[in-house]
């Protein structure tokens, strides 16, 4: 009898401590069931974010920089020449910071622009502003706004007019860089991805790539783009075969969400033989874009008051 309720007391104690080690045992297993979930969730999220290379990015930044058909943006260049030999030096430095909003009408060709900002020349600053319309370009000079009609799509000489005074249109400028981009040897690229941006970076180094640029920049030359007065052919045989891109540097920060262009920055210097004199040229711009751009519209006063011309100089 003694030996049958040893028996039921310690069954009785048995079941108890099972029946306490239940929960801990569905506890611990349901952690575990938990953490294998979140591994093989990370583990997607890993294959999900899989890291895209510069071509990757560029391919998919320039198809969305396609669709966009407005932007706003503030742009900022700075030129510097120099020129010395014989005992003759001379440097002239001219800078432009300029807000910039324009809607495109089709590609890269902007249909209507708004440009306010500043030239600085030296020591001398001046400012500007211009509105381009379907169908005329107004300008402030200085205090006074004058107009410059043309037929409906003929706008080459407003195109040339906004250039001299300091406007670059980023979709342009974009398509200017993957084309250097493409010149860069792979130890001159970096990629990084940090912070929901991509920056890509290239920074000339190599000889190869150095010719390579060099020989596109010769292909772009004009006789006005260097000084000389058109039909100055051997002068201006002279600069190209002395002509050289001495340094380029240029970095895109591009959303990694959107792929829409947040920054741009290019700094290129070129050397070239003029006249006797080695003549240094260096070139800065930054762009940052802001967005959409808000509809354009010349205010009422600019259009009643500004005075017809053929020309705007």
């Amino acid at each position: 009898m003694r030996k049958t309720l040893h028996l039921c007391m310690a069954l009785l104690v048995w079941m108890a401590l099972i029946s306490g080690c239940s929960p801990m045992v569905a506890e611990v297993m349901k952690e575990k069931e938990e953490q294998e979930k979140q591994k093989k969730e990370n583990e997607g999220k890993k294959e999900k974010k899989k890291e895209l290379d510069m071509n990757e990015v560029l391919l998919i930044a320039r198809k969305e920089w396609k669709l966009q058909d407005s932007l706003s943006f503030d742009f900022t260049a700075k030129d510097t020449w120099r020129a010395e030999g014989n005992g003759f030096s001379r440097e002239v430095s001219l800078e432009d910071q300029l807000h910039i909003e324009e809607v495109i009408d089709s590609g890269a060709i902007p249909g209507s622009i708004h440009m306010k900002g500043t030239r600085k020349i030296g020591e001398k600053t001046e400012t500007t502003e211009l509105y381009l319309t379907e169908d005329a370009l107004f300008a402030k000079k200085p205090t006074n706004w004058v107009k410059m009609p043309f037929s409906s799509g003929n706008k080459e000489a407003a195109y040339r007019v906004m250039a001299d005074q300091g406007y670059t249109s980023p979709k342009y400028f974009f398509d200017e860089m993957v084309t250097y981009n493409g010149a860069f040897k792979k130890d001159e690229l970096r990629v990084n991805h940090k912070n929901g941006v991509y920056i890509l970076s290239a920074h000339l180094k190599q000889d190869t790539s150095r010719k390579y640029l060099t020989d596109i920049y010769k292909s772009e030359l004009s006789e006005e783009a260097v000084g000389l007065e058109k039909g100055d052919t051997d002068e201006f045989n002279h600069i190209k075969d002395t002509f050289t891109v001495k340094e380029m540097q240029q970095r895109l920060w591009i959303d990694d969400q959107t792929f829409h262009v947040k920054k741009m920055d290019f700094h290129v210097v070129m050397e070239y033989k003029m006249k006797g004199l080695t003549s240094v040229k260096t070139r800065d711009l930054k762009f940052n874009i802001n967005g959409k751009a808000d509809p354009i519209v010349v205010p009422d006063h600019i259009k009643n008051t500004a005075v017809q011309v053929n020309r705007i100089q």
